[in-house]
């Protein structure tokens, strides 16, 4: 039900319930309006409301260890990576899609806190490249039209793709490391409403052992 029949519906239940004996004197019809006017803007709120706190949470990042998924494994929600200095090491990220949309542009940033923050200061990390993988993006090269890397992140904006609830984007980023550090990665996609939502996890640069 749309705003505007609601709408209609309560001003048809006004003109029933004022209309002959007067605003407070009810029969039968006058109280199945006003019942039905009441249940209908209780549905269409909690619709509302239920729509409004799951597109906060639109995304959800993961770290697989592996590509393609194997079924069942537990993909971890924080990552660790060595501090290798001379080497591009590459970070394999799942966005999981907890509502119906069309995805058309998304980016990915390192950031200090969880808030965000310090995205103009240097941080010890910075993403060199970046590239989609998985079927939804097998032909990448033609569907990507802009691919932008200011240092610490990546935009990145391609042809409309839709996707299902519980659907995964897999993205690939090459990152430099320079020191150790915690913080957080950030990713940023929009709702259907065109709203921005963010989804940041730990990403941490720990000393390099023999086991790296």
């Amino acid at each position: 039900m749309s705003w505007r029949t609601l709408i209609t519906l309560w001003v048809v239940t006004v003109i029933v319930n004022t209309t002959g004996g007067g605003m407070w004197d009810f029969n039968a019809i006058e109280i199945g309006f006003a019942i039905a006017a009441i249940l209908a803007t209780l549905f269409k709120v909690y619709r509302w409301a239920e729509r409004k706190l799951r597109q906060r949470k639109t995304f959800d990042l993961r770290f697989p260890d592996d590509f393609p998924i194997t079924p069942g494994i537990e993909r971890p929600i924080v990552k660790h990576i060595p501090l290798e200095q001379e080497h591009i090491q590459h970070v394999l990220i799942e966005v999981v899609v907890n509502t119906p949309l069309e995805l058309k542009r998304f980016d990915f940033r390192f950031v200090a806190t969880k808030n965000g923050c310090n995205l103009n200061q240097p941080l010890p990390i910075e993403i060199d490249s970046g590239k989609p993988i998985a079927e939804k993006f097998l032909h990448a090269s033609s569907l990507l039209s802009a691919i932008h890397n200011p240092g610490y992140g990546i935009n990145v904006s391609f042809g409309a793709r839709s996707l299902r609830r519980g659907e995964s984007i897999y993205f690939e980023l090459a990152v430099k490391t320079h020191r150790l550090w915690t913080g957080y990665l950030s990713f940023r996609g929009y709702d259907d409403d065109g709203n921005p939502r963010f989804s940041r996890r730990v990403f941490s640069i720990v000393p390099l052992t023999k086991d790296s």
